[in-house]
């Protein structure tokens, strides 16, 4: 069982931070040389990437809730700040919150 969904933008600035930095720790052992500038087009690039991925992401899961009919997460806030009181506040403390404002 997952403990949260796989997240592929973040993977992947994970590992262009990473990269950048054993590239930058091999330079600094001296092992190779890198130019100083060379983070910025390997970050740029690998960001660009990352959001991509997790534009995708969000866009394919977003239509898979549409098509189940579940709602997204904006929807299920528990009827904090809508001051009803009829979506989910019964009284018992695990309700929006509404019953403790006062």
């Amino acid at each position: 069982m997952w403990r949260h969904e796989f997240q592929p933008g973040r993977c992947i600035s994970g590992l262009v931070l990473v990269t950048a930095g054993v590239l930058y720790t091999g330079d600094a052992a001296g092992e190779w040389e890198v130019p100083w500038f060379a983070a910025i087009p390997l970050v740029t690039v690998g960001f660009f990437f990352a959001a991509v991925a997790g534009l995708t992401v969000h866009l394919i899961r977003g239509a898979r809730r549409d098509a189940h009919g579940r709602r997204g997460p904006a929807a299920d806030d528990g009827g904090s700040g809508s001051g009803s009181g009829s979506s989910g506040d019964t009284g018992d403390g695990r309700g929006g919150g509404a019953h403790l404002a006062g």
